[in-house]
């Protein structure tokens, strides 16, 4: 399993969130509400390196914070 933090525009919909977490077949857990980089949440993605490389592209996300989780 992979995981990758990725910092969500505050203005995001959670619903459009989820499906996309089910659209990638991968999984999301909120980490903070209030993030580091201009007060947005911080929510970690989880599921197979390949899914969560094509979410990245898809999005354009830095795939290179994508890690194992040990």
């Amino acid at each position: 399993m992979y995981t990758i933090e990725l910092d969500i525009s505050y203005d995001c919909p959670l619903i459009e969130l989820i499906n996309d977490t089910k659209k990638y077949n991968i999984a999301l857990k909120l980490i903070t509400h209030n993030g580091p980089g201009g007060g947005n949440p911080i929510y970690a993605f989880f599921g197979n390196k390949s899914n969560l490389t094509q979410y990245c592209n898809d999005f354009d996300f830095p795939k290179e914070n994508i890690f194992e989780v040990k």
